[in-house]
């Protein structure tokens, strides 16, 4: 879990209601800001969380230290946001559906 960091504030559940299209933006804006930092395997976004959370996984833990000590604090959309080093226990709340991760894809055709 050292490889990945939790970011809350960096959206509003308004701002995904009024453009469903926003989910996808933002976690390009994150990947994009996030890969100055060190390689990104993968985001998420939990859209079902009050608190705006979205998770970044990196391929090693330096760079994921890197991202809390350039995020924590920083100020995204109007809000400030907060970083740290996932510990594995988190347990947020994300739609049911189909985004760009292909993470629940099926064999059913």
């Amino acid at each position: 879990w050292d490889k990945v960091v939790i970011l809350k504030h960096m959206f509003t559940l308004e701002e995904l209601a009024e453009d469903p299209a926003a989910i996808l933006d933002i976690k390009e804006d994150i990947r994009e800001e996030c890969s100055k930092l060190g390689e990104v395997t993968n985001v998420v976004l939990f859209d079902g969380e009050e608190d705006g959370v979205a998770s970044v996984r990196f391929s090693d833990s330096e760079a994921a230290k890197a991202c809390v000590g350039v995020m924590d604090g920083r100020s995204f959309a109007g809000q400030k946001v907060m970083a740290y080093i996932s510990d594995g226990k988190e347990h947020f709340k994300k739609s049911k559906k189909k985004d760009d991760d292909h993470e629940n894809t099926s064999e059913q055709e």
